[in-house]
């Protein structure tokens, strides 16, 4: 496989891609629940959500564009931000990785995640967390290959965690 380079780029809450990154993030889920809907609703909160977490420096959105369209990102924050409980570590948790199925299996989503975990490393973060669906075979599969370790379940939803202090 070839592994295409991609020029990785931070979103502000400015950033005209946000909009796009949204609607992608809303509808990842459909290609593993065919029932999944999306409301008008769900996008004004989750772009206030993203939107208040990169004002505040609690978010992170990485993101990838190719002729002008998206062609991926990754976005992660503070779980704090979510109203979670502080941890023994500061952690950061990756609310999604996308990539656009015209650019899937060219290393995007990896190289994604590594800078992600490289700032994340850079400014203290010592554990990285996920959710990933249970009807999501792939994820998991590239969660384990990325040396996330499964942590548990939450209903439909398992859990992972990379520390970033071990040796990688």
């Amino acid at each position: 496989m070839a592994v295409t380079h991609y020029r990785i780029e931070s979103c502000d809450p400015t950033s005209e891609a946000l909009d796009e990154i949204v609607t992608q993030h809303l509808a990842a889920p459909l290609a593993w629940d065919p029932a999944w809907t999306i409301t008008d609703e769900d996008v004004v909160s989750t772009k206030g959500l993203m939107t208040s977490q990169l004002e505040e420096g609690s978010g992170l959105i990485l993101f990838t564009k190719r002729l002008e369209r998206l062609t991926g990102f990754v976005w992660a924050f503070d779980p704090m931000s979510v109203g979670a409980a502080p941890g023994p570590e500061p952690s950061l948790h990756i609310g999604s990785p996308w990539v656009a199925p015209s650019q899937r299996g060219q290393g995007l989503s990896r190289q994604l995640v590594e800078k992600l975990e490289c700032r994340a490393s850079a400014s203290g973060t010592c554990i990285i967390t996920s959710e990933v669906h249970a009807a999501n075979t792939a994820m998991q599969s590239i969660q384990a290959r990325w040396g996330y370790r499964n942590v548990g379940r939450a209903g439909d939803w398992l859990q992972y965690e990379k520390s970033l202090t071990a040796k990688q």
